[in-house]
């Protein structure tokens, strides 16, 4: 299966972000609000940071489930599973000029998931993000989730590791004035909708997603706290 070798050899997401121009993803962010706009897709996909955490052993893949944290935020939490045929891909990335699976939703969460009822709009982000010469660094996916859903604007997802038993990637969000980690790497874009009036000088817009890395691609909690005063 390809995905092992692929997804191994991804860097970590301080490496990932380091590699992107930031010239040429200011200008895909442009153009696929634009596309996505035309499509009547404003929200429904993203723009994320291709890297990874830990590696992936053959036949597996990483699969996106629902996660309720000990005090009660709702998120979601990736995590190494065995592949088959009821796992639904929420992103894709391009490879040789074809459009593969990236990560894959479990069938518990792709029934919440309202699906995509215009394929060409990832397969014209895909286009795009392959004409600013982007496809080692950015993917594009599925933005929905139910977990998003009717969240306040201010609102930032964190990305960090658990890594117990079962080795599990979390996102839950929180207010962005709650989140103060120390050099966090933005991961994810929203395409379209209220999310493409947010750019910024430092960036291209506000990311959705910011995750806390630890070189060569971990997630580490001592490197910043959440609303927390203590170093």
């Amino acid at each position: 299966m390809y995905y092992c070798e692929y997804y191994n050899t991804l860097p970590g997401p301080e490496d990932a972000f380091s590699n992107l121009d930031r010239a040429a993803f200011r200008r895909l962010f442009k153009r696929a609000c634009k596309a996505v706009h035309n499509y009547n897709m404003d929200g429904k996909l993203h723009l994320f940071l291709k890297h990874k955490h830990s590696s992936v052993q053959e036949n597996e893949v990483m699969v996106e489930s629902e996660y309720v944290s000990a005090d009660q935020k709702f998120g979601f939490a990736t995590s190494p599973s065995a592949y088959h045929r009821g796992l639904v891909p929420s992103s894709w990335t391009v490879e040789d000029s074809q459009i593969l699976p990236f990560e894959f939703f479990d069938p518990d969460l792709a029934s919440k998931i309202e699906p995509i009822t215009r394929q060409n709009a990832v397969s014209e982000v895909a286009a795009l993000i392959v004409a600013e010469h982007l496809e080692q660094e950015i993917g594009v996916g599925l933005a929905d989730r139910p977990s998003t859903r009717n969240l306040a604007r201010d609102t930032l997802f964190v990305e960090r590791i658990e890594d117990d038993d079962h080795y599990q990637q979390i996102v839950l969000p929180y207010r962005r004035d709650e989140v103060t980690i120390k050099n966090p790497v933005p991961t994810r874009w929203i395409i379209g909708g209220s999310n493409d009036k947010r750019m910024t000088a430092s960036l291209e817009c506000e990311p959705v997603i910011v995750c806390i890395p630890r070189s060569p691609g971990h997630a580490e909690e001592n490197q910043g706290h959440i609303n927390s005063d203590d170093p």
